[in-house]
C-alpha cells in the first residue's frame, strides 16, 4: 500500500493532528509485524518520513530507507539505507528511482519464477548470478547504473561519468 495514494486520508491527519503525523498515523492502522516499509527523503531528515519509520518499528516492520547526501537522520532508523551521496536533490532522486525500479523488477520476475513453479531456492540462485551475491545485490547493481547519467540532446543518448 501506498501511503501517498488517500490525499483525503493525509488531508485530515494534516489538519487534525500535524502534517509531520501524515504517513505515521496510517502505519498505526495498517502495519502488521514482518511488513515492509520503504521510506524515502532525499535529505533524510523529514519529519514525517522519520515519524513514519518510527512509527513502523514500533509495529514490528522491517525498513528500507532510500536516502541522499550524509543519510540525515532517517539513515539510522532503517534495517537497510540505500545511500546516494550527492548534494544535487536531481541525482539523489534519480538514484532514488532507479533503485525503485530494480526493487520493482525483482519483485516481477520473482512473481515469474512462481508461476513457471521454480523453488525458491533456483529463483535466488538465479537471480544471485544476474546480480551478484548476496542480499545486496540490487544495491549493487543500482550503484553501478548509477555510476552513468544519461544526457539527452539530438535524440541521441550520451553517457558521461556521474559528477
Amino acid at each position: 500500500m501506498a501511503l501517498t495514494d488517500s490525499l483525503s486520508t493525509i488531508t485530515a491527519y494534516a489538519n487534525d493532528v500535524s502534517y509531520d503525523a501524515i504517513f505515521s498515523e496510517t502505519l498505526k492502522n495498517f502495519a502488521r509485524p514482518g511488513d515492509l516499509l520503504i521510506a524515502i527523503s532525499g535529505s533524510g531528515n523529514s519529519p514525517n518520513v522519520l515519524l513514519a519509520a518510527d512509527a513502523a518499528h514500533a509495529a514490528g516492520c522491517r525498513t528500507i530507507t532510500l536516502t541522499g547526501r550524509d543519510g540525515g537522520r532517517l539513515a539510522a532508523r532503517a534495517k537497510l539505507n540505500i545511500l546516494a551521496p550527492d548534494r544535487h536533490m536531481g541525482r539523489i532522486e534519480d538514484v532514488h528511482m532507479i533503485v525503485c525500479h530494480m526493487i520493482a523488477y525483482s519483485f516481477m520476475e520473482l512473481e515469474g519464477a512462481a508461476a513457471r513453479q521454480l523453488t525458491a531456492k533456483d529463483e535466488v540462485t538465479r537471480v544471485s548470478r544476474s546480480f551478484g551475491s548476496g542480499t545486496g545485490f540490487c544495491i549493487r547493481k543500482a550503484i553501478s547504473y548509477c555510476s552513468i547519467r544519461a544526457a539527452v540532446s539530438d535524440r541521441r543518448i550520451h553517457q558521461r561519468k556521474c559528477g
